[in-house]
């Protein structure tokens, strides 16, 4: 499903996580163990997938699906023991979160159907508004493959890339039906739900690749005992694999070499960065997850989305050294923010109006407006309330298109 990008190894702890609660939800269905310590440790693994990324709460809907239609451990007992698991070490999440940013950020089920999980002020999506976003980012998934792999003419590659779906849903299928797997149980909704989000973030497949490329293998195993002996049947559904596995080697050395060769932000020629440049010194942008796509687009390119981020966190350094630990900071995204400043920020209140959002932010505890040059539909709208009631909102810190603004009392 990707390339083999050194991008994704952020998410290789969740990646080995959820694949070792596979592996030992698996095998203690085979042995079908129904002792409530097994079980508790099954879920345990699962909620530590969860920690790095908490999209994995679909593998514990998926175990307990899993679970129910397997007659030779469905019971109550089994359940509860996984569900225990999981869930006493999942709330340490929310707990964690919670006093960290100061409040819980919107969950997964409420982002599902936002226009605009970034903009909360975007409103909600039509259940086939939702269906017409996932079909439009599955496509986006087959053009990022196609011009990752580069096999050629565009018509060769339809028909190769139409043949790979249909061996891997043949092998999908046997395991979801004939075996019963947690993973094939998993893969789709994980797939749907991925791609119902605002923006493709190609790292967030990383899950699926080794389930497509396992399914991949099973598909071609089943395909291959039609015409060949069973002894060459490994080899043959080996093969293509190896290849594929070669093609992305290729990729993975460009992007490491990528890696090697810095973009800092910003040019010390600037005065107007002198502050920012105080704070945060000389920041390589050659790490972050989009810089190998800015940096094809050209220098200007690169160096205008290097700015958007070293404001941000230029502003979370200011925070840091200049407020105290009790500031609540009123942004976009508050996780982020707060772990950067090591601080307290809460969450934009989705109102049109500016003495609905004043009202809503002081309710919640806010105490400063940070408006973003990261997000340019929210920035003109953040700004119009700002005009509208210049004495609610006192300008505390500038970098650029980003502004620290601090919230009157009254």
């Amino acid at each position: 499903f990707l390339g083999l990008q050194t991008m994704i190894l952020s998410d290789l702890p969740h990646l080995a996580m959820l694949l070792l609660a596979f592996l030992y939800f698996e095998k203690i269905r085979a042995y079908q163990e129904n002792k409530i310590l097994s079980w508790l440790f099954a879920g345990f693994l699962v909620a530590l997938a969860f920690y790095f990324r908490q999209i994995a709460i679909i593998i514990f809907f998926a175990g307990i699906f899993t679970i129910l239609i397997d007659k030779k451990i469905r019971n109550k007992k089994v359940i509860s023991s996984y569900s225990l698991g999981f869930l006493s070490f999942a709330l340490i999440w929310y707990i964690r979160n919670l006093i960290l940013a100061g409040s819980l950020e919107p969950s997964y089920a409420h982002k599902l159907f936002s226009a605009k999980p970034s903009n909360p002020f975007a409103g909600n999506l039509t259940f086939v508004g939702l269906l017409e976003r996932i079909i439009s980012r599955i496509e986006l998934a087959g053009a990022h493959i196609a011009k990752d792999i580069l096999l050629g003419p565009e018509k060769t590659f339809s028909l190769l890339w139409g043949l790979v779906l249909v061996i891997l849903l043949i092998g999908w299928l046997y395991e979801l039906f004939k075996r019963k797997q947690i993973s094939a149980v998993y893969f789709f909704p994980y797939l749907f739900v991925v791609c119902s989000w605002e923006g493709l973030v190609p790292r967030y497949l990383l899950p699926l690749l080794p389930l497509a490329i396992f399914f991949f293998y099973r598909g071609l195993c089943l395909l291959s005992r039609i015409f060949f002996k069973n002894e060459l049947v490994p080899l043959i559904s080996t093969i293509p694999i190896l290849i594929w596995l070669i093609f992305n080697l290729f990729r993975s050395i460009s992007f490491v070499q990528f890696q090697h060769t810095p973009i800092f932000y910003p040019p010390e020629n600037l005065p107007s960065e002198k502050t920012a440049v105080e704070l945060l010194g000389k920041k390589n942008f050659a790490y972050f997850w989009d810089a190998y796509e800015w940096q094809k687009k050209g220098e200007e390119y690169a160096l205008a989305k290097c700015a958007r981020y070293y404001h941000f966190f230029a502003m979370a350094e200011w925070v840091k050294q200049n407020l105290g630990p009790e500031a609540v900071i009123v942004c976009r995204k508050p996780r982020m923010f707060a772990w950067l400043s090591q601080g307290k920020a809460i969450q934009l209140p989705a109102e049109l109006t500016p003495e609905k959002f004043l009202e809503e932010v002081r309710k919640r505890g806010g105490h400063y407006l940070l408006i973003e040059e990261i997000s340019p539909e929210l920035r003109p709208l953040l700004l119009s309330f700002q005009k509208q009631f210049p004495e609610q909102f006192i300008l505390k810190a500038k970098f650029s298109n980003t502004y620290l603004f601090k919230i009157s009392a009254q």
